[in-house]
């Protein structure tokens, strides 16, 4: 299965080169996130090994400079 195929707003001529052209993303981190006791906090704050809504637990958390990624 070709990885590209489920992702329309991806050129046939993507290159890892292109990564932040077209997959950096993400919220702010004053975005409020729910927990699993329905407790809400901001991204800013959240752990690794908190469990949120739906019981998905945090594994990990990157930070990205938007600023300089073209």
């Amino acid at each position: 299965m070709d990885d590209k195929q489920n992702c329309n707003f991806i050129p046939e001529t993507f290159t890892k080169e292109d990564i932040h052209y077209y997959l950096d993303n993400g919220l702010h981190e004053d975005t409020q996130i729910y927990l699993e006791n329905c407790n809400s906090i901001y991204l800013k704050n959240i752990q690794v090994n908190d469990i949120l809504i739906g019981g998905i637990k945090v594994l990990g958390k990157i930070k990205i400079d938007a600023i300089h990624t073209s």
